[in-house]
């Protein structure tokens, strides 16, 4: 199993503090596979430009640290409104929240949700937020992945390209 890093963001902290805190957190860990920047700070002091450079700064300089991909998280909504599609982005797996129209109560299938600007495929769904999962009593955020991604990114996965799973987290 891969298991990752996840850092929620603040944009009203500098780039560094963010940076510094989250490898804080990483070297305690230790033997993590991938590190996952949540970008959806409500707010945002910043314009689209200034916050796709401030993505790339997080992301190249935590990929660099620690030798393991870094992946892109936010909502699609997010994305459109506060992140400029800057094609250096797509070089960074893209893990977007859509719940759709009833919070992914219905179960997602094909197609994914549309791929906001610049990446070209996605590479997990967070499809809801309100999911179940047997011998559990609350809410569970329920996520599809597409795997073939995230091998791509030098990573031995065991599984073929058309393979898909589920996670849930709370």
């Amino acid at each position: 199993p891969q298991v990752g890093g996840y850092d929620f963001v603040r944009l009203q902290a500098s780039l560094a503090d963010n940076v510094n805190r989250y490898m804080q957190r990483w070297n305690e860990l230790g033997g993590l596979d991938f590190s996952m920047l949540d970008l959806e700070d409500p707010y945002n002091p910043l314009d689209k430009q200034a916050t796709a450079e401030w993505a790339l700064g997080w992301l190249d300089t935590v990929e660099k640290a620690t030798g393991k991909p870094a992946v892109f998280y936010s909502y699609s909504g997010y994305i459109s409104a506060h992140v400029a599609p800057d094609a250096r982005l797509a070089q960074f797996l893209l893990w977007v929240a859509n719940y759709g129209t009833n919070n992914g109560i219905t179960p997602p299938t094909r197609p994914w949700p549309p791929v906001p600007a610049p990446w070209s495929d996605i590479f997990a769904w967070q499809h809801t937020s309100v999911g179940s999962l047997p011998g559990y009593s609350g809410n569970l955020v329920l996520n599809l992945f597409d795997i073939s991604s995230f091998a791509t990114q030098g990573e031995d996965m065991p599984l073929t390209a058309a393979e898909k799973y589920e996670i849930v987290g709370r």
